[in-house]
Order: structure tokens, then C-alpha cells, then sequence
């Protein structure tokens, strides 16, 4: 591939990456109470495919799928595509997505609920979910009328290097309360397993009567 080639080609990725961000920043915004997680965009030679992660699929699609054509439009328009079909896909846990769990956090500041109940009910259905670790931290006038932070933990969280990149999942919301904006981030880690842990493996039976004859 020729140099001009291969600089077409990245320009697309990176005008595709662009894309899916600001169709992820919108629909973020506008699904805010339909159990949004994110979406997939991919470029097929029929048009743009969007497919939106869900907790809550009834409410996207909406009464006969008024909200779904709704999207498309919004889409067409908004960011001059010429023909994107929009899929819904349903989430199977949502106690593991972390935007969903920050969300719930918010919903329950906003009622009301302590900030130190409302992450502490968020961590234990998220461990009874069979996640390996999670990290909630809530910002914002907490107690005072100074900013900071707290945060609360369980299970095994990465911090950095392959594992956190790879497996971590993230999830950010916000919400407003009488004194200011709290801020609420949350990491999950539900499928890997930690490079630290050693798993004994059994050995097979033909290596085991090897190692014997051998020794004799």
C-alpha cells in the first residue's frame, strides 16, 4: 500500500472514531433515562449501521417504533448521514455496565438517598452480578461547602498496564443537586482474571506414567 494509500485510509478511521463520538455524546444526552450504555457504528456499503446498547429496548424503540425513526432522523440530519439504519441491542446484565451503575447512582442522589448508601447498595449488586472488582467515586460538595471526593471499593482493580486498558470498563455520570454538581465514576472489571493468580492445571495421565518410568 502506497503512501497516499495508507494516509486516505487512516483519515477515514479517524473520521469514523470522530463520528462515533459525537453520535455517543447525542444519544448519551437523549436516551439519559432509557438505560443507554453506548453504541457500535459501522460503515457498510448500504449506508451507516448504528447499533445502541440498552438496559431498556422498549423504551428506545418506543410505541411502534416512533422513537427509533426519530433517531434515524435526528442522525440524517444532524450529522449529514445519507442513510443510517439504527439496530437496538439489549444489555444482558446491566448490575455490570458501569454507565447504567452510575446512572442509578445519580437517579438516587437525586432522590434523596445519602451518597455513602447509594454506593454501597451499587457495590453490592454489582459483587452479587459476579463482578471481580469495582471502584465507585463520587465528586463534588459532599458534606461541605469544599469540593472532594470519595471512594469505595471491593474485589481486584487494575490501576494501570495491560489489564486496565483491556478489561476495565468505565462509566461516567453526572447529576445537580441544590449545592452543585456531584460527578460519579465507576469501574467495573467482570471478566478477567487478575496476572497475579496462579491456577494449578492437572497434569494428563500419559505425562504422569512418563515422569514415573523415567525417575524408575
Amino acid at each position: 500500500m502506497s503512501s497516499k494509500k495508507k494516509l486516505i485510509f487512516y483519515k477515514r478511521v479517524l473520521n469514523l472514531c470522530k463520528l462515533h463520538q459525537q453520535i455517543d455524546d447525542f444519544l448519551k444526552e437523549y436516551l439519559k433515562d432509557g438505560g443507554y450504555v453506548g453504541c457500535k457504528v459501522l460503515n457498510v456499503p448500504m449506508g451507516l449501521v448504528v447499533t445502541i446498547y440498552t438496559s431498556k429496548p422498549g423504551f428506545v424503540i418506543g410505541p411502534d417504533g416512533r422513537r427509533i425513526r426519530e433517531i434515524q432522523d435526528i442522525l440524517k440530519e444532524k450529522f449529514n448521514l445519507e442513510n443510517p439504519q439504527v439496530n437496538v441491542a439489549e444489555v444482558e446484565n446491566p448490575d455490570l455496565e458501569p454507565q447504567l451503575v452510575a446512572q442509578m447512582i445519580c437517579r438516587a442522589l437525586e432522590k434523596g438517598v445519602k451518597y455513602r448508601r447509594a454506593a454501597r447498595v451499587a457495590l453490592r449488586r454489582v459483587a452479587a452480578a459476579g463482578a471481580i472488582g469495582c471502584e465507585i467515586r463520587i465528586a463534588g460538595k459532599l458534606t461541605t461547602d469544599r469540593a472532594r471526593f470519595e471512594k469505595f471499593s471491593f474485589g481486584y482493580m487494575p490501576a494501570a498496564g495491560d489489564p486496565a486498558m483491556k478489561y476495565v470498563k468505565v462509566g461516567k455520570a453526572s447529576v445537580l443537586l441544590p449545592q452543585g454538581v456531584m460527578g460519579v465514576k465507576v469501574k467495573i472489571l467482570k471478566e478477567a482474571v487478575p496476572p497475579d493468580e496462579v491456577q494449578l492445571v492437572e497434569a494428563p495421565q500419559e505425562a504422569v506414567e512418563v515422569g514415573k518410568a523415567e525417575g524408575q
